[in-house]
């Protein structure tokens, strides 16, 4: 089994960051942040040791489900289909 490093999109990264996505996306272009395009590809992909390197702060595993972004055991965001759901009370 290999361990495959997971990406963050740069939406992803400045949510979890806290910056905006124009300064992420800046710093992907000026090399602060590691970061790649896949070939032939548009969009950055930043991967997630990154965030504990950019902040400078111990490393609490974040990582990254199609249920949402987690820091530890804390979720730190929810995909937006998820934020668009109301649930039903349950009669």
């Amino acid at each position: 089994m290999t361990n495959r490093e997971k990406f963050l999109t740069v939406k992803e990264f400045a949510k979890v960051t806290n910056y905006s996505e124009r300064t992420v996306r800046q710093w992907c272009i000026d090399g602060k942040i590691e970061a790649h395009k896949p070939t032939g590809g548009r969009k950055w992909q930043i991967p997630e040791r990154e965030i504990s390197r950019l902040l400078k702060r111990p490393s609490k595993r974040i990582f990254v489900t199609e249920d949402g972004i987690y820091e530890g055991e804390k979720i730190i965001d929810v995909p937006a289909w998820a934020k668009n759901v109301n649930p039903k009370p349950i009669k």
